[in-house]
């Protein structure tokens, strides 16, 4: 039987595992952390969204990343401290801020997401507590000028087959009757679903488990065994793991790892925040996004999750209240009943989404190596992408064919 050694336990790590199990191969999960841990995406809104065609890198984003820089408090920033690699980083992402680039990116991140929506709806039928719910995306505006700004990302997403039903003040209301009452439209994105994060990474981590798969943790990689083009073994601080195939899946420590490797993806954190109001004085109808304010709001077993920033750059070293109390503004101004809730500071969650120059995932074999396959690069869509990165791995490491075509998405193209 022949045997793959995935790095890292979040999202990606775990589903690669579900599908190479369901291949027949002998399976080992090697996750840094500790097993009751909470890995980047525990902390996930859980949304999955083929509603989000738009990369990261996209134009408009340089200028508006300059208005936030000097505000502690807005939902984008940039970590403020040189290093070559962010700056070698930010260079490649103003060069893909363009119009051409979003058109590319656009049909492959929406056939990616649509995969792993239909991956969801099987997993659901044999994940025991996996809770998997489609009931599309609302997207909440505060004034037309924001209405009409996202017009052209509503129109792309129909042209590229999704149902997308636009909302005036009434429409918004009938099926979100907590906004804000003079909230000015809004975008239903139908095709969109949405999971419990903290219930899906343990589903999954009991499945497997049960289903033969070893999932060891403290297990940081620190050296690769190599010959001529091949990886014999990984090395951790406890061991050496022997396998004929390796998956770094290891969110934004995976560049740290192919480094090991001799391989360089330039990869940098994108720091985020959430928080979970557990009696919370209304639970929205549909999972949304708080335009304007840049917030994700979930339901989250009887609670209601809030999220948001993208902290370029950012570490786990301290945590940035400004932000945070920016997301529960932004909570309290579109959802009025939120106003007189006390938000706790202990269930602050912060992480770190591993975000690519160009804003598409990087998946793919490894430039010089035969044996070893890079999946990362989410940023913010990793719950949402991670079983169909599975499946595509999968049948990578297999040498079949992928469900996707994954040209936009190769290691390769940053060599």
């Amino acid at each position: 039987m022949a045997r793959v050694v995935v790095i890292g336990g979040g999202i990606i790590g775990l589903c690669t595992a579900l599908y190479c199990l369901d291949a027949g191969l002998d399976v080992t999960v090697l996750e840094s952390g500790p097993e009751d841990g909470k890995p980047c995406s525990w902390g996930n809104a859980g949304m999955v969204v083929p509603s989000h065609i738009v990369p990261l890198a996209a134009p408009g984003m340089v200028q508006l990343g300059l208005r936030m820089l000097l505000d502690r408090s807005s939902p984008f920033g940039i970590h403020l401290q040189f290093s070559w690699e962010l700056v070698s980083w930010t260079a490649q992402f103003v060069r893909s801020c363009t119009r051409s680039h979003v058109e590319r990116a656009a049909p492959f991140l929406n056939a990616f997401n649509a995969l792993s929506r239909e991956l969801y709806a099987d997993l659901e039928g044999r994940v025991g507590g996996l809770r998997f719910e489609r009931t599309g995306l609302l997207e909440l505006h505060l004034d037309q000028a924001s209405m009409g700004h996202d017009r052209a990302t509503a129109d792309l997403a129909r042209r590229l087959g999704q149902e997308v039903e636009t909302l005036d003040r009434e429409g918004v209301h009938a099926l979100e009757p907590e906004a804000l009452p003079d909230v000015a439209g809004g975008y239903h994105y139908r095709g969109d679903a949405h999971v419990d994060p903290v219930s899906t990474l343990w589903s999954l981590h009991r499945h497997l488990t049960g289903a033969g798969a070893k999932l060891l943790y403290g297990q940081e990689v620190v050296d690769f065994e190599l010959a001529s083009d091949r990886v014999l073994a990984c090395v951790t601080e406890t061991g050496r793991h022997e396998a004929d195939s390796f998956v770094i899946a290891a969110g934004v420590w995976s560049g740290a790892v192919a480094r090991l490797a001799g391989h360089h993806t330039p990869l940098v954190s994108g720091k985020g925040y959430s928080f979970v109001v557990d009696d919370p004085p209304v639970r929205p109808r549909v999972p949304s996004i708080l335009v304007g304010a840049r917030v994700a709001v979930a339901p989250l077993g009887d609670g209601t999750r809030f999220s948001g920033t993208m902290e370029i750059g950012g570490s786990l070293s301290s945590t940035n209240w400004a932000r945070v109390r920016g997301i529960r503004e932004g909570a309290r101004r579109f959802y009025p009943a939120y106003r007189g809730v006390e938000f706790r500071d202990d269930g602050v969650w912060q992480g770190l989404r591993p975000c690519s120059p160009d804003g598409v995932p990087v998946i793919g074999p490894v430039p010089g190596w035969k044996n070893l396959v890079l999946a990362t690069g989410h940023a913010m869509m990793g719950m949402s992408l991670g079983p169909a990165t599975g499946l595509v791995v999968s049948q990578m490491l297999q040498g079949r064919s992928t469900s996707l075509d994954l040209h936009p998405a190769l290691p390769a193209r940053f060599s």
